[in-house]
């Protein structure tokens, strides 16, 4: 079983990874606004993810 904080970590390097390349690549498309709101989008979405692996009550641990 993956540690607690070993998703944390991996998550959130996926999510730092996502927004350079977002930022490097896709950002031009949009106006600010738009693009302070995919990266809000996304950083909701990652903390949901690392929510729901702390607050996961398991028998393994």
């Amino acid at each position: 079983m993956v540690s607690k904080v070993s998703v944390t970590v991996i998550v959130g390097s996926i999510w730092l990874a996502f927004i350079l390349l977002y930022i490097a690549f896709l950002s031009g498309f949009l106006t600010l606004v738009q693009n302070i709101l995919v990266i809000l989008a996304s950083l909701i979405i990652a903390g949901g993810i690392i929510a729901a692996i702390w607050t996961h009550e398991s028998s393994e641990s």
